[in-house]
């Protein structure tokens, strides 16, 4: 079990922090174009999604930082 968990956050973190970096440097998410439906909520709410790549960032690390300490 502490393997698969090792292995997922260090996907998800590992996801983030790249995906975070990526829009920070490009101005995207990597993929498409236009973010997936998650987007729509942070649009409702007069949230600009490709202004969200610190948040990414912390996030990922977060990730990244609980796996050190698994």
């Amino acid at each position: 079990m502490k393997i698969a968990i090792t292995i997922l956050g260090l996907l998800n973190g590992g996801w983030m922090l790249t995906d975070g970096i990526y829009v920070l440097l490009k101005g995207k998410y990597i993929g498409p174009d236009k973010p997936g439906p998650w987007a729509t909520l942070f649009y409702k709410l007069n949230i600009d999604v490709f202004k969200l790549g610190p948040l990414s960032i912390l996030f990922g690390v977060v990730w990244l930082t609980f796996i050190l300490g698994l």
